[in-house]
């Protein structure tokens, strides 16, 4: 039955299998590597799983292909060196997505974003001035659910700097998490400002929306 299928089918078959393992892999030591006690390390966002997934998908390939033309030198040569053009800009990319994190622990917090190539300060409790919630909507309708509103989850510093920690490429991103931190700053007397009360028409009991917006507004 294997042999039914052509060729290129197979193969392309083949290397989704081996690279979707050694993604898997590569996502677990990653979350291994990162993890300590009394701290929440949130790593990986939806393009760090893209760029280490195609790296990976695209590593199988050129590995099948040097072995398919292991006894032609010159396809192999021309070969290698489009690999090693792949592998400079797709190596440090790779592991510039999962040095995109959100690391709390018992002294403060610390932001690293994709482009921080140098571990990111923790900002302790006491210099955090806030926490800013507020919406966006999606969509306008007669009744809103979660699904509708566009959480901003922001925390500001008394140095002016701020950081949005529902941004589009957040490692921060389901709602157990959020209510993680939020629970924490609020044990640790970080003030919690509501900018906008949710939508008279917010019609979503079981949304995790409720519980961090039920904060009163301050002005």
């Amino acid at each position: 039955m294997w042999n039914k299928f052509p060729k290129a089918a197979r193969s392309l078959l083949i290397t989704t299998i081996i690279s979707a393992v050694l993604w898997v892999l590569y996502i677990l030591m990653q979350q291994w590597n990162y993890q300590k006690p009394d701290q929440v390390y949130l790593i990986g966002t939806n393009l760090s799983y893209g760029l280490s997934f195609l790296f990976f998908f695209v590593l199988i390939i050129f590995l099948l292909s040097f072995i398919q033309h292991r006894f032609d030198a010159k396809k192999l040569r021309v070969r290698f060196i489009f690999f090693s053009i792949f592998y400079l800009i797709m190596g440090p990319l790779t592991l510039l997505g999962f040095d995109n994190y959100l690391l709390l622990t018992q002294k403060g917090i610390a932001y690293n974003n994709f482009f921080d190539i140098e571990d990111a300060k923790i900002k302790e409790w006491h210099e955090i001035n806030q926490l800013e919630l507020d919406y966006m909507i999606n969509e306008h309708k007669n009744i809103y659910t979660q699904d509708d509103l566009r959480l901003l989850f922001t925390i500001r510093y008394d140095d002016g700097t701020s950081i949005d920690l529902n941004n589009y490429n957040s490692p921060l991103y389901r709602r157990d998490q959020f209510l993680k931190i939020y629970s924490v700053l609020k044990k640790n007397d970080i003030l919690i400002k509501v900018k906008n009360p949710l939508p008279k028409n917010f019609n979503d009991a079981d949304s995790y929306l409720n519980t961090l917006f039920s904060t009163k507004p301050t002005s």
